[in-house]
């Protein structure tokens, strides 16, 4: 990779950051079934 330089690659970085938070969010889910048992799933 080069060296980042530039408000292009700065905003680039930024967008990266926020988008990797929300997927970070939504990865980890629990489903609750009819019967009252969890389940722990990752999103990917």
């Amino acid at each position: 990779h080069c060296v980042p330089r530039g408000r292009r690659t700065m905003k680039m970085i930024h967008f990266r950051s926020s988008s990797i938070k929300s997927l970070s969010q939504e990865m980890k889910c629990t489903i609750r079934l009819l019967d009252d048992s969890e389940i722990s799933c990752h999103i990917q």
